[in-house]
């Protein structure tokens, strides 16, 4: 439905805004400027001022700068029409106007906060919708990392874990391990991943280092390493997930637990093999899956290292 529409804004930022709302197409858009050259600025009684010099018996709403610090209801009351708060920014005003319901704009909050916390509030409806979707469907493409620990999972249309890496973790001391996780978790990591040293193998530290996080943290952890003895040691001691299986080592893990999730690469790390050719890392995926799928692994998460 269309509707009219007053902007009113400051000097500096009226052709900005006339250059914007020139691409709003549904709504009829008319701006005046107040005597102030910030926006930011602009005051009840200059607005006030502004409406008393025109007609507004037409509009269906006023907008005014979402910066501006005041309540509008005030104003709103007195002329008997919306006097609403806009967004801050004016690059945000074509997708507050078109998408956004007049009558929901607030006489304190502006436009694109509002926006904000609607989208949050849709987006979390969406993910519990989707999660609920899963949990009813699991299977290869849908699954817990571990469900007696987390309700994390990977699937089609869930958001991807956030995995967090702790470089060269073997090397590091315990209270610095400690600190670095902390920092992590609460920064929103769904994942610790334990950063093994290429080519310097310490399974022993592996061990010590899962046992650590496990007695401060209830947290996830993978395992970054390409050597056997060091993926062996975190399983014994209830690694959730394992980063890397590729051609050249997955053979040293089939008689491991088919429930922890391996990440699996197109690659032969013992060979000095990572293909270039987009095509035939696809097909080395397809490959593994096929061969891990058939010794009873399903939770598989394909790395096409892009």
């Amino acid at each position: 439905m269309d509707i009219n529409i007053l902007i009113i804004t400051g000097n500096s930022s009226y052709s900005i805004i006339r250059n914007i709302i020139k691409h709003v197409k549904d709504h009829s858009i008319k701006i005046e400027k107040a005597p102030v050259s910030v926006s930011a600025f602009l005051t009840e009684r200059m607005t006030r001022n502004v409406l008393n010099k025109i007609d507004v018996s037409e509009l269906d709403l006023v907008l005014i700068p979402g910066f501006c610090q005041w309540d509008t209801t005030r104003l709103e009351k007195e002329f008997s029409i919306p006097v609403r708060k806009g967004p801050e920014f004016a690059s945000d005003l074509p997708m507050i106007i078109e998408k956004t319901d007049p009558n929901s704009l607030s006489n304190t909050i502006p436009a694109n906060k509002l926006f904000e916390v609607s989208g949050e509030e849709e987006y979390e409806r969406i993910m519990k919708e989707q999660y609920q979707k899963a949990k009813n469907n699991q299977g290869s493409h849908t699954f817990y990392i571990n469900e007696k620990k987390s309700s994390l999972m990977i699937g089609r249309n869930l958001p991807p874990p956030i995995i967090a890496e702790i470089v060269n973790c073997t090397e590091k001391k315990d209270k610095d391990i400690i600190k670095k996780v902390k920092h992590y978790i609460e920064s929103g990591a769904d994942i610790i991943d334990i950063g093994c040293v290429a080519n310097k193998p310490y399974p022993e530290r592996v061990k010590e280092i899962i046992k650590i996080i496990h007695e401060e943290f209830e947290v996830l952890l993978s395992i970054d390493s390409m050597d056997a003895g060091e993926i062996l040691a975190a399983i014994e001691v209830g690694i959730d997930m394992i980063l890397s299986l590729d051609l050249g080592n997955y053979e040293e893990f089939l008689h491991v637990n088919k429930e922890i999730p391996i990440v699996i690469l197109p690659t032969n790390i013992k060979q000095a093999y990572f293909p270039k050719d987009p095509e035939i890392r696809v097909e080395n995926l397809f490959k593994l899956t096929k061969v891990l799928k058939a010794q009873g692994f399903s939770k598989m998460i394909a790395d096409p290292l892009l």
